[in-house]
């Protein structure tokens, strides 16, 4: 089976990528004469429906869900709250996961600082775990 073949379409936002849902990315290039990233990069850009800043998109991955999920001190970097810090460039920010090598670091990230703790320093794994599992307003108890 091809990384292709592996990748499941579940959703999409515009009405004309609706047909892609469901079915697998190798299909879809292979209905186009297409090869599958070229496939992929069109359904991305054809289905972006506005692209935002760098500040949205922070906001995005860190206040948002934080606020969304009621989690406290989280979220935003503040006296009293957990720090959770990504130091990246954004030019060369890469995710390099794959589906047969799945655990490989992003490039352009410098440091990650979780709950105060420096867990990537200078690009590599310091070797230090401090996450823990959180939970929202809704786990049992």
């Amino acid at each position: 089976m091809t990384e292709a073949a592996s990748v499941l379409i579940l959703q999409v936002s515009r009405e004309e990528n609706r047909r892609c849902q469901g079915r697998t990315l190798a299909d879809i290039a292979a209905e186009r004469g297409t090869d599958p990233i070229e496939t992929a990069m069109d359904l991305i850009a054809s289905d972006r429906s506005r692209v935002g800043t760098a500040s949205d998109a922070i906001r995005k991955m860190s206040g948002l869900p934080a606020q969304t999920l009621q989690l406290k001190d989280r979220g935003l970097l503040r006296e009293g709250y957990f720090a959770d810090v990504v130091v990246f460039d954004p030019a060369a920010v890469a995710d390099l996961a794959t589906f047969a090598r799945p655990h490989q670091l992003s490039a352009g990230v410098s440091e990650v600082i979780v709950n105060g703790t420096v867990t990537l320093s200078g690009g590599e794994f310091t070797g230090r775990l401090a996450g823990r599992a959180l939970a929202g307003p809704g786990a049992r108890r």
